[in-house]
Order: structure tokens, then C-alpha cells, then sequence
């Protein structure tokens, strides 16, 4: 559950780096301002993608922490736990740093062309992102 959730939710992180450094020469969290207002749909599944390793409910990464840390709990590692839930608090920091500069910070920017397989790539793992995370039973019933 951990990896999948975490695969799909980089694969939209890594690709949004991937085209805005293309257009602005910058992977900063700067390069990210005004991104909302520019480009809607590649904030939006960026953010979906942000919420989702941030580990916030509704969200595939929310089922794989939940999961883990439940497992850790089951065999009673509460240090472990300790060490992991201060890293995701953490890692929230960073994850929030790139939402705000896309909706809360301005920039003189060209609108940044999202071609269309990367769309389809970015709007399917959004959905699969967010359908796992109401729907945790699609993959946890997964038997391999």
C-alpha cells in the first residue's frame, strides 16, 4: 500500500518539477509561485500529490502511513513510531511550502504548457491518488 501510494503520488510530483523547471530553469520552491492562477489543472494535481505524501486523510498517502504505522504498532516498536511520525510532521513542511507558493505567492509568468500524455498521466494518478484513499480495500485486497 505504502509503495503504491507513494509511486503514484511521485510520479505527479516528479513530472510538475519536470515541466516547470523545463519553463522557468529553476527547481526552487519559487519556481512554483503563482502556478494556480497560471496553469489550474497542474496545481491541482500537484497539490493532490502534495496532500498525498504529506499523508493527509482522503488520500492514498494517508492509507499507506496509516498502514505502516499501524504494523509498527502491532509490533509494539514505539520508538520507531515516535521517529517515524516526526519525520512525516516534518516533511509536511516541505509539502506545504510548494502549495502555498502555487496559490498564495505571485509571479510574472507564461502559463506552462502541460502536453497531452503528460495530462493524462497527471490526471489519472490524481484520481488513482484520491480513489485509493477512500477506497483502500481496491489494493489492500490485493493478494501477491
Amino acid at each position: 500500500m505504502y509503495a503504491t501510494a507513494y509511486s503514484v503520488a511521485s510520479i505527479i510530483a516528479f513530472g510538475a518539477l519536470i515541466l516547470v523547471q523545463h519553463e522557468t530553469g529553476s527547481d526552487s520552491f519559487e519556481s512554483f509561485n503563482g502556478l494556480g492562477k497560471k496553469n489550474p489543472f497542474l496545481a491541482i494535481v500537484l497539490t493532490v500529490s502534495m496532500l498525498s505524501l504529506a499523508g493527509i486523510p482522503l488520500t492514498a498517502g494517508f492509507i499507506g502511513k496509516f498502514f505502516a504505522f499501524n504494523m509498527v504498532m502491532g509490533k509494539y516498536h514505539v520508538a520507531l513510531l515516535i521517529v517515524a511520525v516526526i519525520n512525516a510532521i516534518i516533511s509536511v513542511f516541505y509539502y506545504f511550502r510548494v502549495i502555498i507558493a502555487m496559490y498564495f505567492r505571485s509571479a510574472e509568468r507564461e502559463q506552462i504548457v502541460v502536453p497531452p500524455y503528460y495530462a493524462f498521466v497527471f490526471g489519472f494518478s490524481a484520481l488513482a491518488t484520491i480513489v485509493i484513499g477512500v477506497y483502500p480495500a481496491i489494493i489492500s485486497s490485493l493478494k501477491f
